[in-house]
């Protein structure tokens, strides 16, 4: 159905139910989500679980993202099915004992291609570089093995991503906190 139909379906409506039954044939939008962090405990890593299309396919996906090394594990694939995919998401988030309630939209906006990121780059500030070398996500490229960071920035109109990379992949987030700790798995690409 198209916008200025449903428009009008609205607009010949003589009371309050008939738009009320109106609205409840309407679809559910299809949106990506993510539960809120289970935090770890010493030997498990911090989970979250996430619904969202899949990259390669375009299937509704369920999986378990891991925190701290970053990554989807363990996928459930619901391909056009939204419907079963969301209350796939809900059992594992009430498995994963978080309130599937408390979830939020995920924003799978894509991010910049590599070559604009590098035209773009910027230094860090110095609390940003301070960060980076506290939390260790350093390359040993400086003179004599010397750490160096790991991250880097990039503000393409106005928006700021941070970007760790090797020549076999990269990871570009919208925190420096994100981009710190996708590191453990950039570093197993070098």
């Amino acid at each position: 159905m198209r916008a200025s139909q449903i428009v009008d379906t609205l607009l010949e409506a003589t009371n309050d139910s008939e738009v009320n039954r109106y609205m409840n044939q309407l679809p559910e939008p299809e949106v990506s989500l993510a539960s809120p962090v289970k935090e770890g405990d010493g030997i498990q890593a911090p989970l979250r679980i996430v619904l969202h299309r899949a990259n390669h396919s375009g299937e509704w996906v369920t999986h378990f993202e891991n925190m701290q090394a970053g990554g989807y594990v363990s996928g459930h694939y619901h391909g056009k099915d939204y419907k079963g995919a969301l209350e796939d998401y809900r059992r594992r988030c009430e498995k994963l004992l978080v309130d599937p309630d408390q979830s939020q939209q995920l924003d799978e906006s894509k991010s910049p291609k590599m070559s604009t990121l590098k035209d773009n780059r910027v230094e860090l500030d110095d609390d940003e570089r301070k960060e980076v070398m506290r939390r260790k996500a350093v390359w040993h490229h400086g003179k004599n093995g010397k750490p160096t960071p790991a991250v880097w920035k990039s503000v393409i109109r106005g928006k700021t991503y941070f970007v760790c990379n090797t020549h076999r992949a990269a990871r570009v987030k919208p925190t420096l906190k994100g981009a710190i700790r996708d590191f453990a798995f950039i570093k197993t690409t070098s």
